[in-house]
């Protein structure tokens, strides 16, 4: 669906399954486990859960939000950390 054809207001579900459109730029979990920070310390500062983090350190494509409180708690632009697949 294109930006266009949707609805004002209307949200999109996304599920588990959807195919992988970003790619990792960074070790997100080696940083993480080089500094001593745990998922459950991630979590209690930026609010997402470990599942959420587990995924995303595993290459699936987070939502913008949690990208960007990622981003920041890691203190990296949101573009040096994920970057588009190519077709």
């Amino acid at each position: 669906m294109k930006l266009s054809q949707m609805e004002p207001g209307k949200r999109i579900s996304v599920t588990a399954q959807r195919p992988t459109k970003t790619r990792l730029l960074v070790d997100i979990q080696g940083m993480r486990v080089s500094k001593g920070v745990t998922l459950r310390q991630v979590k209690k500062v930026i609010k997402v859960s470990n599942a959420t983090l587990c995924q995303i350190e595993h290459g699936c494509t987070p939502r913008l939000d949690s990208a960007l409180k990622i981003a920041a708690f890691i203190e990296l632009p949101v573009e040096k950390i994920w970057a588009l697949k190519g077709k």
